[in-house]
């Protein structure tokens, strides 16, 4: 007898936060990706190309594409630190099933150094891209400078220029 009655069994049956509200359905197997995505793109929302039909166990599986979405590509939503071979899951975007829901489809982030392809597009929240066009213009090769030094030493040298004015 356990300590909650006479039954432990019953405990299996209240499911876990971490289940969907629709567990029951049977779900289409997940897909699984490998995407290189340009670290310029970090930070940003990139659509990448990727096939409409995935290899899983000798078969092409054709994933699900959502409404109205070009099934070529996905569209990634990506932080700006994001590690190497991280893995997203995008939910609902695997094979389908005959009678219940899609799988999700599993992205592996392969970081690359080289700047976008003309079949990768990057598009920046309005108020990174002021910050980033403020980084390109006191970066240089794109590493960040600190330019704090030099708007000083301007300051100093009109402020002391203005105090030799003022001296004569």
């Amino acid at each position: 007898m356990g300590p909650f009655g006479s039954d432990t069994a019953g405990v299996g049956e209240l499911g876990s936060v971490f289940e969907d509200d629709d567990g029951e359905l049977p779900r289409g197997p997940d897909l699984r990706v490998s995407v290189e995505i340009p670290r310029a793109a970090l930070g940003a929302t990139l659509r990448a190309p990727v096939p409409a039909r995935i290899a899983v166990d000798g078969e092409l599986l054709e994933r699900v594409v959502l409404h109205g979405e070009d099934p070529n590509t996905i569209e990634l939503h990506l932080p700006e630190q994001l590690p190497e071979r991280a893995m997203l899951r995008l939910r609902g975007q695997g094979a389908a099933s005959e009678d219940g829901r899609a799988g999700d489809l599993l992205v592996v982030v392969e970081l690359v150094d080289r700047p976008p392809r003309d079949t990768e597009v990057i598009s920046f929240p309005t108020q990174q891209l002021s910050r980033r066009a403020d980084d390109s213009v006191a970066g240089s090769a794109g590493g960040e400078t600190d330019i704090t030094w030099w708007v000083l030493m301007g300051l100093v040298l009109l402020g002391g220029g203005a105090l030799l004015l003022l001296a004569l």
